[in-house]
């Protein structure tokens, strides 16, 4: 602690307390302006300005960056501060001077750093380290907590929170990591911690560019994509871009495999210049993807020395034991999986953008999302998770109203010498010239967002640690008559000998115990629920002086919603529940400009977001809606300072946080006090077209407050063993799960190092010949909220040998070099790592893969 607050003091020296940046009309373009040949159009969609990177320093001219351009070619350069940034404050910034921590990964570090996934992320991003989430991560995990998917500055929706439903990234052409709350532009979200926007492929309007690939390798693995696009008129005005990515893969894990294809459609026209269209359109479909929950029996042991422990379990319900018998060494592939699991989804996501100039100060944009998503999963040992027929509908319209301000020295006046007859002669004059100074922005606007919900789910005896992974795989299949207070579900026949088996999403008293218990109760996430959210918003980036800035905005959210259990028992009326509330949210931020190589900044946000339930629908709680689920409040501290060093091609990042947040605890209960502060440091240094390279260190504490409660399913591991056989493990019989009852305490979170470090770098000869090595470690951390279990300091080396030439390519890549036998969280942290005494993930060994792709 005491390190932590003299850190957080040192770096608070540096900065002031909030921080913008403003867009002006006139600057001078970085190394991928428009000055470039660019084949792409030059700026993400909606930008209301078509120069993607506004920038303040008076040190940039056109003539040095359009030389250093030759040297780094567009495609291939990688500094933050040469890519478009708008996906912070729903403005055109540049990262030296956005006021929030954010890492932009780009098209080339997205293949050279083999990012596929949100769990890749932490290759390329300080504070960013994703659970495995049963072997598909739907979310990012950033600072600690779940964050947000966004396309383009639109929230995307998620399944039950963001878990089971895989995303592609075939459509990305970048990615832009945001750590906190959105900005009041965006409107509140669900989650609190940051968000992961995808910035969507554009068209190419010069000429016809394309690609084709493949990819094999090690444990049945199979990739294959089609990338092209250009002109549809004469004019070169309206173009477009499809691209298509394939998998058919199997597994190192039992009984797993992958199958996908996404297609993705960009269409964009500039037919007028004041006038640009952008729309686009994926569907990606889904048919089998896993639901891989690892490791149960998460003992010490099992991470330490990799031995498992066996034996029978006395019952098949809540609070069962097991009888140890034995230790062995557990294959890495093992994993508690049988024939016939899996999950299958399928997305289609479009949207339109629409920017209109009224002037070289006022734009109009128009974005409207479209998105539909169902998603099937059931396993052998009772669970399943349904989102049947969900669909979302989001229009947002901003205005952005560029202007100078008429006080604060806004205006710089000069005294020049001129000729006085105005041609070239001996005699002067006196002239006052007036130069504006730098441009305020102003963004105001409504937001409509309409969420429809329908899901299903049961995980009421989802008890991992009672299987023997080493015994017949008959017993992984968990008897259906067994499965009690669950109802069958119209039009899902099942996959283990009979209709699907689900909860209801209310309580009915369809046979009272002597306790009093009802006969079939709620989960709190089967839900049918329709939400329609309208939003105002109003944010003024004031641009003081060249140096100084003061960004200030606010929203307020009417929240329509209603939600009916889809599922009632036989003669009951369904449970139902409506309610409207309001939320509110805003930040400020405050930037300085001490040297044209560094600004320093500092933020606060407050927002309110409402907890979800299956689908990101509401839970029904004791048959009603819980307002105070609504306003679930997060306060961020946030100060930092960026650098730009060697003619700006070295960027360094350094912030540090403060977040409270209240977050809901699982079943529908009580909100949970939840604190986490942390430092964290970015670098990106590429002296020419040869050679980069990265490093980010984070250093993250969390903790929940005076926090009690049902936290895990199972107090610790140790619960699962009765005490037989001390000698191979110290059981303590009380059972798993046991739903154990925390006594109020401060608990350090779960399934999040405190400290990791990622670096990576590549080499390329002129001749195409080129390799690149990469590293991510971790401190270690608790995997259970008591500590029990330690996941020790880990670490993955990945590295690569590739060979470009200008119409073809191969690489091999090597993952997980030194072959290290690494864990993870199966789950998040969200639901207080709720499953983190139950099971654990073995990451992937290592493997090969072997790229060759085609262009024309």
């Amino acid at each position: 602690m005491k390190s932590f607050n003299l850190a957080l003091a040192a770096l608070s020296a540096l900065t002031l307390t909030a921080a913008t940046l403003e867009a002006q009309t006139a600057f001078s373009p970085p190394v991928n302006a428009s000055t470039t040949s660019d084949p792409v159009a030059s700026s993400a969609p909606g930008n209301p300005s078509p120069t993607p990177v506004p920038s303040r320093d008076s040190d940039q001219s056109v003539e040095r960056l359009v030389v250093t351009g030759a040297e780094v070619p567009i495609e291939q350069d990688v500094v933050p501060t040469h890519q478009a940034l708008s996906s912070v404050f729903g403005t055109d910034t540049n990262i030296k001077e956005t006021p929030r921590a954010v890492t932009v990964v780009t098209a080339r570090q997205i293949e050279e750093e083999h990012i596929r996934a949100f769990d890749d992320l932490s290759r390329a991003s300080a504070d960013v380290f994703t659970a495995a989430q049963f072997g598909v991560p739907g979310l990012p995990q950033i600072r600690g907590q779940d964050g947000e998917v966004f396309e383009n500055g639109l929230r995307r929706n998620g399944g039950n929170n963001g878990y089971g439903l895989p995303f592609s990234f075939n459509p990305v052409e970048q990615l832009d990591i945001v750590k906190g709350p959105p900005s009041a532009v965006y409107g509140p979200t669900q989650r609190v911690a940051g968000y992961v926007n995808f910035v969507s492929k554009q068209p190419y309007f010069d000429a016809l560019h394309g690609e084709a690939w493949a990819t094999i390798g090690e444990y049945d693995q199979y990739r294959w994509g089609l990338d092209f696009g250009g002109p549809l008129t004469q004019d070169k005005k309206t173009a477009f871009r499809f691209s298509y990515e394939g998998e058919d893969s199997g597994s190192f894990y039992d009984f797993v495999e992958y199958k996908a294809n996404d297609y993705y459609l960009a269409l964009a026209s500039r037919t007028y210049d004041n006038l640009r269209i952008d729309f686009n359109v994926e569907y990606f479909d889904v048919p089998h993807y896993p639901d891989n929950a690892g490791f149960n029996r998460p003992t010490q042991d099992l991470i330490d020395n990799g031995r498992y422990v066996t034996g029978p379990a006395n019952g098949l319900g809540f609070g069962s034991t097991v009888t140890p018998t034995g230790l062995v060494d557990l294959p890495r592939s093992q994993v508690n999986t049988a024939p016939g699991d899996g999950s299958a989804a399928h997305t289609v996501y479009s949207q339109a953008i629409v920017t209109l100039d009224l002037g070289p100060k006022l734009s109009l944009v128009n974005r409207t999302s479209f998105q539909y998503l169902d998603k099937e999963t059931q396993n052998a040992n009772s669970f399943v998770e349904i989102i049947d027929n969900n669909y979302t509908v989001e229009n947002r319209t901003e205005a952005h109203v560029k202007y100078t301000l008429p006080f604060f020295g806004n205006s710089f006046h000069t005294t020049v010498n001129a000729p006085a007859d105005g041609k070239d002669s001996k005699a002067v004059q006196s002239v006052t010239e007036t130069t504006p100074g730098p441009l305020s922005e102003l963004v105001t606007g409504f937001d409509f967002r309409f969420n429809h919900i329908k899901g299903f789910s049961n995980f009421n005896f989802e008890a991992d640690n009672l299987t023997d992974l080493t015994a017949p795989l008959s017993t992984r299949f968990f008897p259906r008559d067994a499965i009690t207070g669950s109802l069958p579900l119209p039009g899902y026949p099942g996959r283990f000998g009979g209709p699907a088996l689900v909860s209801s999403g209310g309580n009915y008293p369809t046979g009272l115990d002597s306790q009093g218990n009802v006969g079939v109760f709620g989960n709190a996430d089967t839900n049918d629920s329709n939400i329609y959210q309208v939003g105002y918003f109003l944010q003024n980036n004031f641009a003081i002086t060249d140096k100084l800035s003061l960004l200030i905005g606010g929203r307020g959210d009417l929240i329509f919603a209603d939600v009916t259990d889809p599922l009632p028992p036989a003669g009951f009326a369904p449970a139902s529940d409506s309610t409207v509330v309001g939320e509110g949210a805003g930040n400020g931020s405050l930037s300085y400009k001490l040297f044209p190589w560094m600004t320093t900044y500092g933020t606060y946000s407050f927002s309110q977001s409402y907890n979800s339930a299956l689908g990101g629908g509401l839970a029904l709680v004791d048959n009603t809606i819980k307002e105070s689920n609504f306003h679930i409040a997060s306060d961020l501290y946030e100060i930092g300072s960026k650098f730009s060093f060697f003619e700006d091609r070295l960027f360094i990042s350094v912030a540090g946080f403060y977040q409270d947040l209240n977050r809901r605890s699982n079943f529908g209960g009580a909100n949970i006090k939840y604190n986490t502060k942390g430092l964290e440091f970015e670098s990106t240094f590429q002296p020419n077209k040869n050679f980069f390279t990265t490093l980010n260190y984070s250093y993250f504490s969390g903790h929940l407050d005076n926090v009690g409660g049902v936290l895990q399913a199972t107090g610790t591991v140790y619960d699962a063993f009765n005490p037989s056989r001390p000698d191979l493990v110290p059981g303590t019989g009380a059972g798993s799960p046991n739903f154990f009852n925390f006594p109020p305490d401060d608990y350090e979170v779960s399934g999040f190092p405190r400290s990791v470090v990622s670096a990576f770098a590549n080499y390329t000869l002129d001749c195409g010949l080129g390799a690149s090595l990469g590293v991510v470690a971790t401190s270690r951390y608790h995997l259970d909220l008591l500590g029990k279990v330690i996941i020790p300091a880990q670490y993955t080396l990945n590295a690569a040998v590739f060979y470009r030439q200008p119409r073809w390519e191969a690489r091999v890549d090597v993952l997980n070099l030194t072959d290290e036998e690494n864990f993870s969280p199966s789950f998040g942290f969200f639901g207080g790592g709720f499953l983190s005494s139950d099971i654990v993930y073995p990451e992937l060994p290592l493997r090969v893969e072997a790229t060759i792709k085609f262009k024309f």
